[in-house]
């Protein structure tokens, strides 16, 4: 019944594009958003990804959902931008399924996206996760380096969380590491785990990646993230993935309300 209702909601766009704020550790100033899709069902409500995107990937679905949000990212970008006429418009940051790259229509759909929009491809990133999935010998590792050469930014999304990520730096020419939340955490902490997160931040700024500490629900995560010298933070310690309008404002003055969720 989800596949038909999923397949129905495609035909009739009954999706959303929420986004959660990502800002600067040294100013708290927006830097970029995250785009998250929500499907706002007819009897079941607001929906998370998690309870659909596995089913649009099992049945096919995921290159033809994937991009009308990457459509609609694409959009938002542009009126952020022309919102910051004087300033430096927020990177949108998209997260992109294993699957999605192994349509031929991806980056055909990307390239038509960034130029229907008008929008610099520098502020659009792809956030890739679970890309060990995804065969050595695969077409989708030149795809990347396709879209890299566009000028479309990357990022790896849970870095540190598994050992494939350390393969995959190899492997792209990445802008952004995301940190996984076991790092980015300051609740239940131990010096082990302190270490642990040293030690993957200081790899990422060797490398040349700019961090983010996910997660970031409270004071002491965001001064956990500081100390370690993560440069930008996202969580609900700077508001939850919303409607655009919600953070235009911010986004037009650079300015981020902490309000944490969790006290």
């Amino acid at each position: 019944a989800l596949e038909s209702d999923l397949r129905l909601a495609l035909e009739q766009r009954a999706f959303e594009v929420h986004y959660q704020p990502r800002v600067s550790v040294a100013s708290h100033r927006i830097v970029g958003a995250e785009a998250l899709v929500r499907w706002r069902h007819p009897t079941r409500g607001l929906l998370a990804p998690g309870l659909f995107i596995p089913v649009a990937e099992r049945f096919g679905l995921i290159t033809a959902l994937g991009s009308w949000v990457i459509d609609e990212a694409c959009r938002q970008a542009r009126i952020w931008r022309d919102a910051t006429p004087h300033g430096m418009p927020p990177i949108v940051f998209v997260n992109i399924s294993p699957r999605q790259l192994l349509s031929s229509e991806f980056l055909p759909s990307l390239e038509a996206a960034i130029e229907r929009h008008g929008i610099d491809s520098n502020q659009l990133c792809l956030e890739l996760g679970n890309m060990s999935t995804i065969p050595e010998t695969s077409q989708a590792w030149m795809l990347l380096r396709e879209c890299k050469a566009l000028g479309v930014r990357l990022a790896l999304d849970n870095f540190g969380s598994n050992d494939s990520s350390y393969g995959l730096i190899r492997k792209l020419q990445l802008d952004y590491i995301k940190l996984g939340r076991q790092l980015t955490s300051a609740r239940g902490s131990t010096a082990h785990d302190d270490a642990i997160t040293n030690s993957v931040v200081s790899l990422a700024r060797s490398l040349g990646f700019t961090t983010i500490a996910q997660g970031i629900e409270d004071p002491a995560s965001l001064e956990r993230a500081r100390t370690f010298g993560c440069d930008l933070a996202q969580g609900f310690y700077f508001g939850v993935a919303e409607p655009a309008d919600a953070i235009d404002l911010q986004i037009a003055t650079g300015r981020s309300t902490s309000r944490a969720v969790f006290r």
